[in-house]
């Protein structure tokens, strides 16, 4: 509808906003970012910023983001928070891990981890993430890694033998 001259047309601008506040929620979730000096992982109250060879991070349905020491710590987050509607858990917009040789960020759910090595993270045995299954091959063979699995493979069990 074209609007009348000397009349203004409200529709413009609601195209305007409605297309900067997806602009805006595309920007909370359209890439990983540093965490800032006090950010501290959920799990277990570790500072995460000191560990930058193991930063994780969620980025929640709701804007905010939650920052794990490792991908230990990241998965049991997302393994023991409360699941459904009106249950105070927004849903996971998007989420990364940190890559073992390049520190690279890798989307959690493209990652490979290795479990059970000799390397050792912020809070002890740990879950190492990898681009690639090669990388992750190459790395548990030098490392004496028991297993390489998906995120989707990752259980709470998994997480209890890494203790």
């Amino acid at each position: 509808m074209k609007a009348k001259p000397g009349r203004i047309s409200i529709l413009g601008p609601l195209l305007l906003v409605s297309a900067f506040g997806a602009l805006l929620l595309a920007g909370a979730t359209s890439g990983p970012r540093a965490p800032g000096p006090k950010e501290r992982c959920p799990g277990c109250g570790m500072l995460v910023a000191p560990h930058e060879a193991w930063i994780g991070q969620l980025h929640l349905a709701d804007g905010s983001i939650a920052w794990f020491d490792g991908s230990k710590c990241l998965f049991r987050f997302l393994l023991t928070r409360p699941k459904g509607e009106g249950q105070g858990s927004p849903a996971v917009a998007a989420g990364w891990v940190t890559g073992y040789y390049d520190l690279k960020p890798i989307p959690f759910e493209k990652a490979w981890f290795v479990i059970g090595s000799d390397v050792t993270g912020p809070m002890g045995a740990e879950l190492v993430p990898f681009p690639t299954r090669k990388e992750a091959e190459g790395f548990s063979a030098d490392h004496k890694g028991r297993s390489i699995v998906r995120s989707s493979e990752v259980t709470l069990e998994l997480l209890s033998s890494l203790q």
